[in-house]
Formats: structure tokens, sequence, C-alpha cells
């Protein structure tokens, strides 16, 4: 997308949940990664949550987390303990 159209598409009243994006390798359209830009400042277990609930029903088990600040203590917890499943990178 170039930057005119991007700016055209998200200008003033951009939320950072808007620029979720989806894609699959060209070889294999089932491996999915999710790549999604939360809202808050400090993620917590509410939106992980929301996340691994969506990841799930769709069937992809990876994805980019680029985050604004950090997370709760909460939230850092629950990676951990979806980390079997899921793989998560965090930006």
């Amino acid at each position: 997308m170039s930057k005119h159209k991007f700016k055209s598409k998200y200008s003033e009243h951009m939320k950072r949940e808007d620029l979720a994006i989806n894609k699959s390798k060209k070889d294999n359209s089932s491996d999915q990664t999710h790549i999604f830009f939360p809202d808050e400042p400090k993620v917590g277990v509410k939106t992980m949550k929301t996340y691994t609930n969506r990841m799930n029903s769709k069937n992809f088990y990876i994805a980019i987390l680029v985050i604004e600040t950090s997370f709760t203590p909460f939230a850092r917890t629950c990676i951990n303990e979806i980390s079997s499943k899921f793989h998560l990178e965090v930006f």
C-alpha cells in the first residue's frame, strides 16, 4: 500500500486495532500469522484472552503483537500459560 493510500484510509480517525493483518504462506494457506496492534498502552489479560480466542476460533497459532509500552503482570502470566499452544512474538 502506498503512503498516500495509507493516509487516506487511516488518516485522522485511525485506531491501532484497525491495522491488524492476517497473512498466510504462499505455499500453504493454512499456515497463517496474525499481527495485532492493541489500542491500550499497557496490554492486559482481557485483551490477551480476546486475541487467543480469535486465534483459536480461526485455527491459527502464530501471532505478532505490536504493543505501545508493556503488559500487565497478569497478561505476562497469561502469555506464559498459552505458550504451549500459541507462538507469540512481541514488539
